[in-house]
């Protein structure tokens, strides 16, 4: 279903008209796309004004918090329509028939198992490097990680699939993909180092595993584990003793 709008969070934020004329008068102003991106994210249940009051404005009264919602959903209404945004008793709902969001298409794409169109939609983390609102960065950093564990999700089901068919070249692409998502996992690690192994790709296996332990080392103060290590195991085995 194509909305006039297209707001993308998967990624940097990106929020613009079905020509691909970018929405400025909403990007530019950080707290009304923090808001229309939580809206976003509530999906078909939307927020309560209490909810965003609460979370926007909670340096202010009630009466000027209330005040500044109305006005901010004026604004957002000013620039993508009046239907954009639909005011139910309490409730803030982004209408999706309008505004199209590509979290809300992923989960549905994943959830009807069609995993590579659902994983064509990730740009990178939800909302990467949008800047700091307060009180919305302490919910970001939290939905951030949730959407990150999704997508981890729907990238281990494409690399199992792929690792069942023998697909290698596959099954090493969607574990780089899991890799660059949580660069200080092991287990997506893991998943690549064995599939590079399958592969029959030792030096890039290593050069992972030293990439790995290098940034462990450097940013957390910490070496990779047991398990992980003993995968390269195999490769410091005399040529001979490896099977083919």
């Amino acid at each position: 279903a194509m909305g006039e709008y297209e707001f993308r969070l998967l990624g940097p934020v990106e929020l613009s008209a079905r020509d691909g004329t970018a929405v400025h008068s909403v990007l530019q102003q950080t707290k009304r796309a923090a808001l229309l991106a939580f809206l976003a994210l509530g999906a078909d249940r939307g927020r309560t004004r209490q909810e965003l009051v609460e979370l926007f404005w909670a340096d202010r009264d009630d009466d000027g918090a209330r005040h500044a919602l109305s006005q901010a959903i004026y604004y957002l209404r000013r620039s993508l329509g009046q239907k954009a945004i639909d005011l139910i008793g309490e409730r803030v709902l982004l209408n999706p028939s309008v505004v199209r969001v590509d979290v809300i298409e992923f989960r549905r794409l994943a959830a009807a198992g069609s995993l590579e169109a659902a994983v064509a939609l990730v740009r990178g983390d939800l909302m990467e490097q949008f800047p700091l609102v307060s009180g919305f960065d302490r919910w970001l950093d939290t939905a951030r990680e949730s959407v990150r564990q999704e997508v981890l999700s729907v990238l281990d089901r494409l690399w199992q699939a792929a690792t069942t068919t023998g697909d290698h070249a596959r099954a090493i692409e969607w574990a780089e993909r899991s890799c660059a998502l949580a660069p200080y996992h092991e287990a997506p690690l893991r998943r690549l180092l064995s599939s590079l192994i399958a592969d029959d790709q030792p030096v890039r296996a290593r050069e992972a595993y030293d990439r790995f332990a290098l940034r462990l080392e450097q940013d957390l103060e910490l070496s990779p584990s047991d398990a992980t290590r003993a995968l390269l195991a195999p490769l410091d085995a005399p040529r001979e003793t490896r099977t083919a």
